[in-house]
């Protein structure tokens, strides 16, 4: 800078210390009077700085079923964020659980009962009442035991509590007769549970990432998406960071768990079977 000496330079320092003060001021007047805020547990009106209810609740946007906290202003759920005091998900929550108020108040959520009116496909359907509803299905289920085929019955759901699934499938649909059943593990985990209970017995799917010291993973995309991706992922980046856990990865896609880990080994589609009985023929 053209004319800068001593003088000038120490002019300059204690002009913008008097400017750092006074803006130190007008940042103090500002805030008065604002909420302070913290990581978790409460959150408030921006508006108006009233305290919003804070209700611990689970999260059912996934299997994981974080425990999470439901934030309520009017009568209205208008927040979800992670319970600060899970040791499961250690306060941390992801987007899906966040916009969990989005599929409270959903325009088309269905709220009551619909029958079809037109054929399968048209998208034809008229709304009918509860009393309607059980009448019609007690009425085509009963005819269908009767006439000896109950197993015609195919009861479909989507997520429910375990106490909730065994009541109704251990007992009322085996004492019905039928045992054809489909759920949302059946098109989303059902090819794990499978592979884990052909594999060794049962089916498990928990890792111990605080104490491992070699991860060996076959495609699996911990860190993207994946069943408890939040708790297993933020403690597999905490195992690496922390401790230097190293981490192989073999999948045919470069995925985001992939550029993660320390090495990752591209392989052809259906031959992981094959490099896993190649390292134990080498191990054994």
């Amino acid at each position: 800078m053209a004319g800068l000496n001593r003088r000038n330079f120490m002019k300059f320092g204690i002009a913008s210390g008097a400017l750092l003060a006074a803006g130190e001021g007008l940042k103090s007047q500002a805030l008065a009077g604002t909420v302070k805020l913290q990581m978790g547990g409460k959150d408030f009106n921006f508006k108006t700085g009233t305290e919003r209810k804070a209700i611990p609740t689970a999260c059912w946007s996934c299997v994981t079923r974080c425990a999470a906290m439901g934030f309520v202003e009017d009568g209205r759920l208008v927040k979800m964020e992670s319970n600060p005091e899970s040791i499961r998900t250690l306060g941390k929550m992801c987007s899906k659980g966040q916009s969990g108020p989005n599929d409270v108040y959903f325009p088309d959520r269905i709220l009551y009962p619909m029958k079809r009116v037109g054929k399968r496909g048209e998208g034809k359907w008229k709304r009918i009442t509860w009393d309607t509803a059980l009448t019609e299905l007690s009425g085509r289920m009963k005819k269908l035991r009767d006439n000896g085929h109950p197993e015609k019955f195919m009861f479909h759901y989507g997520r429910m509590k375990a106490s909730s699934s065994k009541l109704i499938k251990s007992v009322f649909l085996a004492n019905y007769g039928t045992g054809t059943i489909s759920g949302h593990t059946s098109i989303c985990e059902g090819g794990k549970w499978v592979a884990q209970e052909l594999t060794w017995g049962k089916h498990y799917d928990n890792w111990d990432f605080d104490k491992t010291k070699f991860v060996l993973n076959f495609g699996s995309n911990i860190q993207e998406a994946h069943t408890n991706h939040i708790p297993t992922s933020q403690r597999l980046i905490r195992a690496k960071v922390e401790r230097g856990v190293r981490t192989v990865t073999f999948d045919v896609r470069y995925s985001n768990t992939a550029a993660k880990s320390d090495e990752w080994i591209p392989i052809k589609p259906g031959t992981d079977g094959a490099v896993v009985l190649a390292i134990c023929n080498v191990i054994m």
